[in-house]
């Protein structure tokens, strides 16, 4: 299978305000898969991706609020790369991400292995020379090189019971943060779309950090902090909705997810469904205070205001679940009740936000749905 995406079309222009003289400065997907069938019950996907990105220029979060609020040119309030939406340049950004994973069954065992690895560059960031509070960037041209990969293993013990299922799971998944902060490497892991919320085995509806949540850094559908980074916020992949606005950032800390959860079945109309998903950071970030951003430069007794940095570890735990109730074959009843419980990182990431208030409350989202097909 192989599919051309136009996730951003530039000869549309609905506004004068934010016209573009270039006809190709759009963002193109051309992506494909092959599937090889070792037997009915496993198959293993080879798939590649190739993201041509233009027209995202290269702001963390607060540098695009500012902006959007027209403060950034007067205020001081630049964001982490230090200049206003209006003067950052757009890069040139081609991203090739080439992996597989195997989906198999072997008895009552499920297996689930994925390896992902993303290459390319972005050129032309208008980063060289820009102080992002913490240092100043040596350059305007990054490689892309990062990587993710995620197992998982679960168990069907619906005959010993005589349910429809009972099926407790147990996985992992990485993805590589960047490292250095100085260099021209971009090393954050970011998919063309971070979409793990729609995970079989690790996903769900209604949950705390697979709807946005920007303390955590995480944009819709996804569990990657890419709201978050060390110094140069480079948009190599995520969600177009929210290109420009820093999320995507190719400098990201990365995560390690442990998981595990069980599906409840012991009828054919009643489904439970109940995962524990625990998050640490696999690399240290520098983080913006939202509350009072204003840049200042040097004062007499040698201090400025600068980004804090927030060391890599466990970020907190994740605990979704669902329930689903068949009214017929046509109506269904679910509900979802989730909890995130902050880790040591987040408590330092709320420090920072607010400027010196530190949270540790557990997160809760409770919803509700009736799905009726025609």
């Amino acid at each position: 299978s192989v599919a051309w995406l136009k996730l951003q079309e530039n000869d549309f222009q609905v506004s004068a305000l934010n016209h573009s003289g270039a006809n190709d400065e759009d963002r193109d997907l051309l992506a494909g898969y092959v599937d090889y069938k070792f037997c009915p019950t496993s198959k293993i996907r080879f798939f590649y991706a190739y993201d041509r990105i233009r027209e995202v220029p290269s702001l963390d979060l607060l540098g695009a609020l500012a902006s959007q609020a027209d403060l950034a040119d007067y205020a001081g309030i630049y964001g982490n790369n230090g200049v206003s939406k209006s003067k950052a340049t757009s890069p040139d950004t081609n991203a090739h991400t080439v992996g597989a994973y195997y989906l198999g069954k072997i008895g009552k065992f499920g297996f689930l292995a994925e390896g992902a690895y993303k290459f390319g560059t972005a050129e032309n960031t208008g980063l060289k020379g820009v102080y992002n509070g913490v240092h100043t960037i040596q350059y305007d041209d990054f490689d892309i090189e990062s990587y993710a990969f995620a197992a998982d293993l679960s168990l069907e013990l619906k005959d010993m019971i005589g349910w429809e299922s009972l099926k407790p799971h147990i996985g992992i998944m990485y993805t590589s943060g960047d490292t250095d902060s100085t260099d021209d490497k971009l090393g954050g892991y970011n998919g063309v779309e971070n979409a793990q919320r729609f995970s079989e085995i690790w996903g769900g509806e209604n949950t705390v950090l697979g709807d946005t949540n920007f303390v955590y850094g995480s944009a819709l559908y996804g569990y990657i902090p890419e709201f978050h980074g060390n110094g140069t916020p480079v948009f190599v992949g995520g969600l177009q909705n929210f290109a420009g606005n820093g999320n995507g950032r190719g400098d990201n800390p990365g995560i390690t997810m442990i998981s595990a959860g069980i599906t409840v079945r012991p009828r054919i109309y009643l489904i439970y469904r109940s995962n524990v998903n625990m998050f640490s950071w696999n690399e240290d970030i520098y983080v913006s205070n939202m509350v009072d951003p204003i840049t200042t430069e040097v004062m007499a007794s040698g201090t400025k205001k600068s980004y804090t940095k927030v060391e890599a570890g466990y970020a907190g735990t994740a605990w979704d679940n669902e329930v689903t109730l068949a009214l017929s074959k046509h109506m269904f009843l679910k509900g979802q009740f989730s909890f995130f419980f902050p880790g040591e990182v987040i408590k330092d990431v709320t420090k920072a936000i607010s400027g010196g208030t530190e949270s540790d409350e557990t997160a809760t989202r409770v919803a509700a749905e009736l799905i009726w097909n025609f």
